[in-house]
């Protein structure tokens, strides 16, 4: 069965490759409603993860999901009957960096990565930013220092995929 992880900013893919160690079926499409629709069309009877910014306009395919696991910034949705599932990041991918890095000892301008939350922004809203070597090592910076919120979604992804968390 195919299994799919869908993402909804070029940042998130380029995390997401970090983490999951270049999943040979990682797709991208922009914006949270892009995710939902071809979770819903294009893959409606794969194995798909989305992992989406829990953005204040939210999703209407949410309704469908049950919430599974809650831990601050990020929470874990299985939906009622498909094999689809969320990972929401609050409030943003961004704030969720910084705050990741900071409870790790780790620091962004240490890897030419702004510090501050607009900086920030300003990188990871560029289509650039999945290329960008900078956010690459920072990226495998947290890994390697196991911060707690790349742990968990690395968890999360794994254990969805090896259909350890079906209920």
């Amino acid at each position: 069965m195919r299994k799919v992880i869908i993402t909804e900013c070029y940042t998130d893919s380029l995390m997401l490759k970090v983490i999951t160690r270049d999943h040979p079926d990682l797709q991208h499409q922009y914006g949270c409603n892009n995710v939902s629709r071809t979770m819903q069309t294009k893959f409606s009877d794969a194995f798909a993860i989305g992992i989406i910014d829990n953005d204040k306009h939210g999703i209407a395919y949410l309704k469908d999901f049950t919430e599974v696991k809650n831990i601050g910034a990020l929470c874990l949705y299985k939906h009622t009957t498909r094999l689809h599932w969320f990972i929401t990041i609050s409030p943003a991918i961004e704030r969720f960096l910084l705050d990741t890095a900071s409870q790790s000892g780790i620091f962004p301008t240490d890897y030419n990565i702004p510090s501050d939350l607009n900086g920030l922004k300003a990188i990871t809203k560029s289509e650039t930013s999945k290329h960008n070597p900078n956010m690459r090592r920072f990226f495998h910076a947290l890994v390697h220092a196991n911060a707690t919120g790349f742990v968990t979604i690395e968890t999360w992804i794994k254990d969805i995929l090896e259909q350890k968390l079906i209920h």
